[in-house]
């Protein structure tokens, strides 16, 4: 879920970004939508809780897996 909450609201606001260069002064106008949902998308980047806690949620998570290599009990044991 978290992987989720980082991934779709970039790919929004990519998107988003994209159509307004494409649309040059118009973009940031009040001639197309795109302004007020580019204002609109990135606010609930925050409202949903900041990209930081979802990307140290997700660490976590990846960190608690099965271990890939074997680390020393010391740096295992700090990500848990």
């Amino acid at each position: 879920m978290a992987a989720a909450k980082i991934a779709v609201p970039r790919a929004v606001l990519s998107v988003i970004d994209r159509a307004i260069q494409l649309h040059g002064a118009a973009g940031v106008s009040d001639v197309t939508p795109l302004a007020s949902l580019y204002g609109w998308h990135r606010a609930m980047r925050i409202f949903d809780g900041p990209d930081e806690a979802h990307l140290t949620t997700l660490g976590r998570a990846e960190l608690s897996r099965e271990p890939l290599f074997d680390l020393p009990p010391v740096l295992h044991d700090q990500f848990r």
